[in-house]
């Protein structure tokens, strides 16, 4: 736990890479087994088998500012194992700010948010940064300047199965979950919508279909996902991470 704690006093970018090599490679914790002493290392995620690491999200989960002088709350946090691997902002259509659209309104707050005196404690553990406005979306990771947040363009998945999983029945367990400590016209509101029929897919949609799959996170993060010296840490557009998929084809050809 004391090597999973954030080193701040390095920065944002040296905090998180850090922590990114501690999932990557495991932590080496010593300890006495029978009075022998024995230095194993611990790995945090099963990067072979998704199914065998725990994915959890909340909303609106409140973060305490570096300062401890007031709150951020993100809109939605996704844990892999515990641990806070994706940050993401969702505005309403409409901006609330005159000449900003509300997709760069959450990329400007999720870059905000990681300023020194607001919550980058939380993002030392993030992988991936999403935004979105309730039609598109867009992504990043730690340290990312807006103009390179990124559409997200699938390849693999078919369109037919964005539709199958966009309008997919929720048990009555996960419609509790969802809706329980919301006002109850928030429920009627949703289920009005599903009984009219198929729900449109919309590259918000696609975004999260396609990056938010736990093998694919996985993926992210562990094969497309770099370090560099000047330009900080990078994660791989669609376009980079399809073409590398398709080398890897020939070459195992």
């Amino acid at each position: 736990m004391h090597e999973l704690s954030p080193a701040m006093n390095e920065g944002l970018k040296g905090a998180n890479e850090k922590l990114y090599n501690a999932m990557m490679y495991g932590v080496g914790v010593t300890e006495f087994i029978g009075g022998k002493k024995a230095s194993p290392t611990i790995q945090l995620v099963d990067w072979q088998t998704p199914s065998n690491n725990f994915f959890h999200f909340t909303e609106e989960m409140v973060v305490q500012n570096s300062e401890g002088t007031g709150n951020r709350i993100p809109d939605i946090v996704c844990f892999v194992n515990g641990l806070p691997w994706v940050v993401i902002e969702a505005k309403r259509p409409d901006s609330s700010t005159e000449g900003k659209s509300a997709l760069s309104e959450a990329v400007s707050q999720q870059i905000r948010n990681q300023g020194q005196k607001e919550i980058p404690h939380l993002f030392a553990y993030s992988q991936l940064l999403l935004a979105m406005n309730g039609h598109e979306g867009l992504y990043s990771t730690c340290g990312t300047s807006e103009k390179f947040w990124a559409k997200w363009k699938e390849e693999e998945i078919i369109e037919a199965e964005f539709i199958r999983l966009k309008n997919a029945g929720l048990s009555s367990e996960q419609l509790d979950a969802i809706f329980n400590h919301r006002p109850a016209i928030a429920k009627d509101e949703y289920l009005t919508l599903l009984a009219g029929g198929d729900l449109a897919v919309t590259d918000q949609d696609r975004l999260i279909i396609s990056l938010l799959r736990p093998d694919c996170l996985l993926e992210m993060a562990r094969l497309y996902t770099l370090f560099d010296q000047k330009a900080g840490k990078i994660v791989a557009r669609y376009q980079q991470v399809f073409g590398i998929k398709i080398d890897r084809a020939h070459y195992q050809l």
